[in-house]
């Protein structure tokens, strides 16, 4: 996760998904939610490139309403931001998007002290029920900046929380089905694999959210995920050769 993406419309994307999973605690049917940022300053290099500047989708679009139908508060929100220019993960943390228990972890990662970082993570997000992991890329076998692996995943399920998981496109056939069959394999709740299911996320850059659910949330999340499938995050769009903004990518039989 970097600043730069703040507002971006990936960004839109992330924490409409994250708003519909949580709920509201107004609904009486919401999770605690922890925000684990893994926070990375840019590279010089990645200054170059046009990532975290895909903000048309809030001014002079056409296509505007197709997004704010999606979630009208967070739409504004992000709106005053970018037009603002206060993009940065402290202003998500006072805008209200989330709800008023949700917590966040937002250092900056140093791999000479990654286990000090993740401990403190940890930490922060003790009484969460519902944990979304942020890394800049997603899942890897090694603890590098930009991505969290399996074992640190593992680290929240074995105290019985759920995961929304951040995960880039790969440019590779059925990434999704291998990441979450690796996400079964390696993570367990209670001896026995979790249920996983993953919605992808199809404007500009596409991208995927894997949740893994534990046997106490599992048929909450399962019903907001569909909740959000039926809603206009999920409805076909003729502008887009039918794809919906969120749809469901795995486990290929549904839900």
């Amino acid at each position: 996760m970097q600043d730069r993406y703040v507002g971006d419309i990936g960004d839109f994307g992330k924490y409409g998904l994250l708003r519909a999973l949580s709920g509201t605690s107004e609904s009486g049917l919401y999770f605690s939610l922890g925000v684990v940022w893994y926070l990375v300053e840019p590279q010089a290099t990645e200054l170059r490139n046009n990532d975290g500047n895909l903000t048309d989708y809030l001014v002079n679009s056409p296509d505007q309403e197709q997004y704010r139908e999606c979630d009208p508060p967070l739409y504004d929100t992000l709106k005053h931001l970018v037009s603002s220019d206060n993009r940065n993960v402290f202003a998500i943390k006072q805008s209200g998007i989330l709800h008023d228990e949700t917590v966040f972890y937002d250092s900056l990662i140093d791999n000479r002290n990654r286990q000090e970082w993740f401990a403190d993570a940890l930490d922060v997000t003790l009484n969460s029920e519902l944990v979304f992991v942020d890394p800049d890329n997603g899942i890897s076998n090694n603890a590098e900046n930009k991505h969290t692996t399996i074992t640190e995943l593992s680290r929240f399920t074995e105290r019985g929380q759920s995961l929304v998981i951040y995960q880039h496109s790969i440019r590779e056939k059925n990434w999704i089905a291998r990441i979450a069959e690796e996400l079964k394999q390696g993570l367990h709740i209670s001896g026995r694999p979790p249920r996983v299911w993953t919605l992808q996320w199809h404007r500009k850059q596409s991208r995927a959210y894997f949740i893994v659910a534990h046997p106490q949330h599992e048929l909450l999340l399962r019903a907001k995920t569909i909740e959000l499938l039926n809603s206009p995050w999920g409805k076909e769009r003729r502008r887009w050769n039918k794809k919906p903004h969120f749809s469901l990518a795995y486990p290929p039989e549904g839900l």
